[in-house]
């Protein structure tokens, strides 16, 4: 993009505005066109992996896009025109967003919620398990789930986890816990597997 003319940055943001709102963040701050990595690389100003929100006007649809802009300069240093790079990470923004919702219904509940990993390490401890089973969560993160386990119930959590693996879904069944101090409790327990984006097990 060359400085000046019809292709500078305020008649290129002008015609796009036509179709879009523009915004610096997902909360609806507005963007003033001086402030957007295109209109900085043309004053020669460098950005890199600034996020833009968009919403079109006529459908309200929103996109996030990445964009990395630096000015182009020649020989002598003279500034020429920008490069744009821009990168549409809507689905990413997205999923982030729902981890971090997922993540505050998992603090906030009063169940105990544990997720672990392929050999039987405790990953992730709430407060609800904090709770009901007496460890603080770094007391508990890394060590096996057999702590949890009164010692004639030991191993059930492994074959609980097998099952649920196997049948690639949840498994409810009734069982028995132990506190850190020793106490034995009813529990009624959910099992189920975490795989990745490729379907692979990667923790319970």
């Amino acid at each position: 993009i060359l400085p000046g003319g019809a292709c500078d940055a305020e008649s290129t943001f002008a015609t796009f505005m036509a179709d879009y709102e523009i915004f610096l963040d997902e909360f609806g701050g507005a963007a003033p066109v001086a402030e957007t990595p295109l209109s900085r690389a043309i004053s020669g100003l460098q950005s890199d992996d600034a996020e833009l929100y968009l919403r079109r006007r006529s459908t309200g649809e929103s996109l996030c896009l990445e964009i990395s802009a630096r000015p182009l300069r020649d020989g002598c240093g003279g500034l020429f025109g920008a490069m744009c790079v821009f990168r549409d990470i809507t689905g990413r923004k997205r999923a982030e967003r729902e981890r971090a919702r997922l993540a505050a219904v998992v603090q906030s509940s009063s169940d105990a919620i544990i997720s672990g990993t392929p050999n039987g390490a405790i990953a992730t401890f709430n407060p609800g398990a904090e709770r009901l089973f007496g460890y603080t969560a770094e007391q508990a993160i890394g060590r096996n789930f057999s702590i949890l386990e009164p010692p004639d119930e030991s191993g059930e959590i492994a074959r609980m986890v097998r099952q649920c693996f196997e049948q690639r879904s949840s498994v409810y069944y009734e069982t028995r816990r132990l506190r850190k101090d020793g106490r034995i409790f009813d529990a009624d327990a959910i099992d189920s597997p975490i795989y990745d984006e490729r379907g692979r097990e990667i923790g319970f």
